[in-house]
């Protein structure tokens, strides 16, 4: 039987700048990972299991881990910092795009002709950020 670390493994990509690319199951452009009856947030897995001292998660009281790259999708435990989530949200908020661009990625992206590590370079953003957007699980409003 496969230990917690070789699961985990086979199931990274090494990517641009460091990302360890979670190519499993996936929501809301988090990975997600299943021990011993519990599923993680892989990214939460791999800091408490590489660095340690990951406090329970407790929406609004805890600290939360904030992915440096900016990529969801990025389980590389170095690529996270814990903080509050309030910081956490001041971080994310100099990141996204406008409501216009969003729109823009989507039609282009539907258009065809343009990938979307095209795109993510072309607004700055990662491809996973791209893949959500056009697959429409974050910017759900639009």
């Amino acid at each position: 039987m496969k230990s917690e670390f070789e699961r985990f493994a086979e199931k990274i990509e090494l990517g641009e700048d460091g990302c360890w690319l979670w190519m499993a199951t996936t929501s809301g452009g988090y990975g997600h990972l299943g021990v011993d009856g519990k599923t993680w947030q892989v990214h939460r897995w791999a800091y408490e299991h590489f660095i340690g001292g990951l406090p329970p998660y407790e929406p609004g009281k805890s600290l939360e881990c904030d992915h440096l790259c900016q990529n969801r999708n990025c389980c590389n435990p170095w690529h996270l910092e814990l903080v509050t989530g309030s910081e956490n949200i001041r971080r994310g908020a100099r990141t996204k795009l406008t409501d216009a661009q969003v729109l823009e990625v989507r039609a282009r992206y539907a258009a065809g002709g343009v990938s979307q590590r095209a795109l993510a370079r072309e607004y700055g953003v990662t491809q996973p950020n791209i893949h959500a957007i056009v697959n429409r699980e974050t910017w759900t409003h639009l």
